[in-house]
C-alpha cells in the first residue's frame, strides 16, 4: 500500500512538471549591452560602457511577465590628462520587475515594454594604486523597452533600450554616488 501512495504522488509530480513546462511559461535571456551615461559622477565625467544581465522570466498571464536577474556593467572616467589614475566605476546586483508582451498582427515580432528596481551597489577602482571605493546595495530603477523577433520556435534575438538610474552612499566617505545611463543591448532568449 506504501508503494502505491509513493507511485501515486511521483505520477502527480509528474504530471504537473510535465504541464508546467509545456505551457511555456518560463523564459531565460542572456544580454551583453553598452551604456551611454547621462552625467558625471562624483564630477567626473564618464566613457562609454559595457555590461551583461542574465534573467529569467515567468509568464503569469499570455502577455505578462515577471522577471528577476543579475547584471554586470562597467564604465571608465574620462582622464584629462597623462598622469591622471585610471578609475573603474563597476555597478552590479539584482533586477526584478514585470514586462508587458504587445503582439503585432504577424507572430514573430511583438513589442514589449518593462519596468522594475534594481539592488545593486557601486565600485570606483583606482587600478594605479589598488584603491577600492565601495558602496552598500541599495535600490534604483529601471524601464526598457524593445522588439522581440522570433527567429526559431521559442528562440528570440531581443534589441532593447533602457534608462536606469541608482544613487548610493560611498561606505568610507559617506558621500553620494549617483549613477544613471541609458543602455542599449541585444539578447538572445529562450521559452520553456
Amino acid at each position: 500500500m506504501k508503494t502505491f501512495k509513493v507511485t501515486i504522488r511521483f505520477l502527480v509530480v509528474i504530471l504537473f512538471a510535465t504541464t508546467t513546462f509545456s505551457q511555456e511559461k518560463w523564459s531565460v535571456e542572456f544580454r551583453p549591452g553598452i551604456n551611454f551615461p547621462t552625467k558625471a559622477i562624483d564630477g567626473s565625467d564618464l566613457t562609454a560602457g559595457f555590461g551583461f544581465e542574465l534573467k529569467a522570466s515567468y509568464y503569469v498571464m499570455p502577455h505578462l511577465s515577471a522577471y528577476a536577474g543579475w547584471g554586470w556593467n562597467q564604465f571608465n572616467v574620462k582622464e584629462t590628462s597623462p598622469n591622471d589614475p585610471k578609475i573603474d566605476v563597476q555597478e552590479s546586483g539584482y533586477t526584478f520587475g514585470a514586462e508587458l508582451k504587445l503582439p503585432v498582427s504577424k507572430p514573430p515580432i511583438s513589442y514589449f515594454l518593462n519596468a522594475g528596481a534594481v539592488y545593486n551597489h557601486i565600485k570606483l577602482e583606482n587600478n594605479t594604486d589598488d584603491t577600492v571605493v565601495d558602496t552598500d546595495r541599495g535600490f534604483g530603477w529601471q524601464l526598457g523597452g524593445g522588439i522581440a523577433y522570433e527567429f526559431v520556435d521559442n528562440w528570440s534575438l531581443r534589441p532593447e533600450i533602457r534608462y536606469r538610474s541608482l544613487e548610493r552612499n560611498l561606505e568610507n566617505t559617506g558621500s553620494e554616488v549617483s549613477l544613471s545611463y541609458i543602455g542599449f543591448g541585444v539578447g538572445l532568449s529562450v521559452r520553456f
